[in-house]
């Protein structure tokens, strides 16, 4: 819980954290307790930006773990009371300070933790919002048991039309969700070999994904011939609460005249698991239905 040690200091928490990173496999992230460690490790009061998430140093590699979360008004002692940034970077920032940091950098890197003491801080509206800006991938199932018992409870009242008096949410959006928006097809003319898919996909979680999924297209005819098709895309980049305009580009020499069917599909590869959509739409073997498509050529 990093407290309680003579080797925080002096560049000890440093030195320990950089060892720990050369030992273990870059594509595993690491955390600390909060967020001012995390700057006097790195030696920086800047957050994470996208152009440096990803990219193997040890900045790109570290997130939170907050084990005081929404415990009081400033976590357990993770925020200060009046400091500023510009008063130094291993200083505790006020609450306002922090979430603005955490929501900044934590679109990169995960971040999570145990939600403790039944208090206004974690009442379900509060504490959807803060867990939002904090971008929570994800928590301890134990801990608190009185928190996490209230919110299943506590019936919704925000914006989402979905969630109406229901107890879902929190739940239903740690870490990434992604909602497929809308589908359509353009093509120039009759003439012109080459059509567009375009897909609108919104993440509606609290975070992203933090690892790379391959996002799939499968056209199937009528008579169960099928063509699948991958979509150039960087899922790690699917930040909370943005909606991301993906395009294939299909020959159409690739496909026979008829009706197909299209359906989405995404996949973790390293675990070769499919990620499950926030839609209701049909989910068969080859993703998620998203259209329909008639094909006629011209001689």
């Amino acid at each position: 819980e990093m407290h309680g040690t003579k080797h925080m200091g002096n560049g000890g928490s440093t030195l320990l954290m950089e060892k720990l990173a050369s030992v273990t496999d870059p594509s595993i992230f690491l955390s600390v307790r909060t967020p001012s460690q995390l700057r006097d490790i790195l030696n920086s009061a800047d957050p994470l930006d996208e152009d440096h998430a990803f990219d193997g140093t040890l900045a790109s590699r570290l997130g939170l773990f907050n084990d005081g979360m929404l415990g009081s008004g400033n976590d357990l002692g993770t925020y200060g009371e009046s400091h500023a940034p510009e008063l130094g970077m291993n200083i505790h920032w006020t609450r306002t300070e922090e979430l603005d940091f955490q929501d900044q950098m934590c679109q990169y890197v995960p971040n999570g933790g145990e939600v403790v003491l039944d208090n206004p801080f974690n009442d379900a509206d509060a504490a959807i919002s803060d867990l939002s800006a904090m971008h929570i991938s994800y928590l301890d199932k134990d801990y608190d048991a009185n928190v996490l018992n209230k919110w299943k409870t506590s019936a919704y009242t925000g914006s989402d039309p979905l969630y109406q008096e229901k107890s879902a949410y929190i739940s239903d959006h740690l870490g990434y969700r992604y909602v497929l928006k809308k589908s359509f097809i353009t093509h120039s003319s009759a003439f012109d070999p080459t059509t567009t898919l375009s897909l609108q996909m919104e993440n509606t979680g609290f975070s992203g994904s933090y690892h790379k999924f391959q996002v799939k297209v499968t056209f199937i005819s009528e008579n169960g011939s099928r063509l699948t098709l991958p979509v150039s895309t960087d899922t790690r980049l699917w930040k909370a609460g943005e909606t991301q305009d993906l395009s294939l580009e299909l020959n159409l020499s690739e496909l026979s005249t008829g009706n197909y069917q299209i359906y989405l599909k995404l996949q973790d590869p390293s675990l070769n698991r499919e990620i499950l959509l926030g839609n209701s739409a049909t989910h068969t073997d080859y993703g998620y239905y998203s259209g329909t498509v008639s094909i006629r050529k011209h001689t």
